[in-house]
């Protein structure tokens, strides 16, 4: 924005400055072709040798200025000419791109949900906005999670309706089935339980436009928790996130059992989840798989803080 505003403002002026340069052109040219007739006349007129050399060398020098200003006048014009095109190509080039954004690129979001009445109808209103698709995945609920979902009557929302619990790593792999066929091209996946902060769902959202391939959340910085949480969570999250470490080689890498991912559809192309990680720890190994992908598909990851509600 503010490249665009210095380029627009240097249009203006040498907009200005070259209808003055085109005055001055014209004027220039005519002061050039009189003085130089002027002196002529002058040289060959009988007269005072004193004055006449005096006015020669000042009609001279006046001669000079003149042609000078041709040649100032003629650059201006060249600038301008320069910088126009320069302007107008930087808009076109941010204009190209953003059309390009906003028609490719589509966003799914993907909510697991598990007895979530209690959160369900506030998630999916707080996200309806963000995404061109939503596609829910209630695991066997026993509540009244499946009821409240269809009474909200969403035109972008697809129910995917477990018949028995199956686990939420089960749920994850038939979300990820689901978006694979679909025109999509970033899958986002979040809980049910409202556990995660809108402002990370948008950043994760606005990170699509930089074209990466999985981006993972980390929990544990200053602001990461909110509320308390369990003990045995902590104690399991801490030995998870040394365990990630020497699985993958990437030391960089932490709260692998964070549930908040985004993917591209070329990341998950390939994706099959062992039946080990049917219920817990699929997290895990997604990002094992995810790192592997780095050196096998050359995809490109990123690791953002985000914040968890307990």
């Amino acid at each position: 924005n503010n490249i665009l505003f210095f380029l627009s403002t240097s249009l203006v002026i040498f907009t200005v400055i070259n209808a003055i340069s085109d005055e001055l052109s014209f004027y220039s040219g005519i002061a050039y072709n009189f003085l130089g007739s002027f002196i002529n006349l002058i040289s060959i007129t009988p007269g005072n040798i004193g004055v006449k050399e005096g006015l020669i060398i000042l009609f001279n020098d006046l001669h000079l200025i003149s042609y000078e200003l041709i040649i100032i006048t003629s650059f201006v014009e060249r600038l301008t000419s320069i910088i126009t095109l320069f302007t107008f190509q930087f808009i076109l080039e941010k204009k190209r791109k953003s059309i390009w954004i906003s028609i490719n690129i589509m966003n799914t979001c993907l909510v697991l949900a598990y007895n979530e009445e209690k959160f369900i109808e506030k998630n999916l209103i707080d996200i309806k906005r963000l995404f061109d698709k939503i596609i829910v995945v209630n695991d066997g609920s026993t509540d009244n999670t499946k009821e409240k979902i269809e009474n909200l009557d969403l035109d972008n929302l697809l129910l995917i309706d477990n018949k028995k619990n199956l686990g939420a790593g089960k749920s994850l792999e038939i979300g990820i089935e689901q978006f694979i066929k679909s025109n999509q091209d970033y899958l986002i996946k979040i809980d049910g339980d409202n556990q995660f902060k809108i402002e990370d769902i948008e950043m994760l959202l606005e990170l699509t436009k930089e074209k990466y391939d999985y981006i993972k959340c980390d929990r544990f910085w200053e602001r990461g928790i909110e509320g308390k949480i369990p003990t045995i969570r902590y104690i399991g999250n801490a030995l998870a996130n040394l365990m990630i470490k020497f699985s993958t080689g990437n030391w960089k890498i932490n709260d692998p059992l964070n549930g908040l991912f985004m993917f591209s559809k070329k990341s998950l192309e390939n994706f099959n989840l062992p039946k080990i990680f049917n219920r817990y720890g699929y997290p895990f190994f997604i990002n094992v798989y995810m790192n592997k992908q780095i050196l096998d598909r050359n995809i490109k990851m990123a690791q953002i803080r985000n914040t968890v509600v307990y």
